[in-house]
């Protein structure tokens, strides 16, 4: 068999014709020298960057006194909430010891006496000794690292 010719359109964007009208007009010469720069533009852009100096460092003054600002603030407002929680934790402590609910043991010492474990569920399947075990690990830990 004969190989197939190209298909043969009459549209000018489909043949090599059309894109050699287009590219015609570029040249791939190298770009003229720059010309020099007049001293008249020289000195403007001297005062043009001597001011565009002083407002950058003017905006970086302003940048930093506000980062002060604000990581101060930052400061003060942290301090105030760890003082404010301190005061709610010892509070809630005092009013949970006055009514016999924290343990001098610590907090796992707590938890652990107010859970009855004498208690038997109506599922005789359901068993609580992991639940047991978790919660007296969790009270030997506290107390291991209560004296560290």
């Amino acid at each position: 068999p004969e190989p197939l010719a190209p298909p043969v359109s009459s549209d000018p964007i489909d043949t090599d014709t059309g894109f050699t009208s287009i590219d015609s007009g570029f040249t791939s010469a190298a770009p003229a020298a720059a010309a020099p720069v007049p001293a008249v533009n020289t000195a403007e852009l001297e005062a043009r960057s001597t001011q565009e100096a002083e407002a950058r460092a003017k905006i970086q003054e302003e940048a930093a006194s506000y980062l002060k600002k604000f990581y101060d603030e930052r400061e003060a407002n942290t301090q105030q909430r760890m003082k404010t929680n301190r005061e709610v934790e010892n509070n809630s402590n005092s009013l949970a010891a006055s009514n016999g609910v924290v343990s001098s043991d610590g907090i796992w010492a707590s938890v652990i006496s107010l859970i009855d474990f004498a208690f038997k569920t109506s599922d005789s399947t359901t068993d609580l000794s992991k639940f047991k075990a978790c919660l007296f690990a969790a009270k030997g830990n506290a107390n291991m690292n209560a004296l560290a």
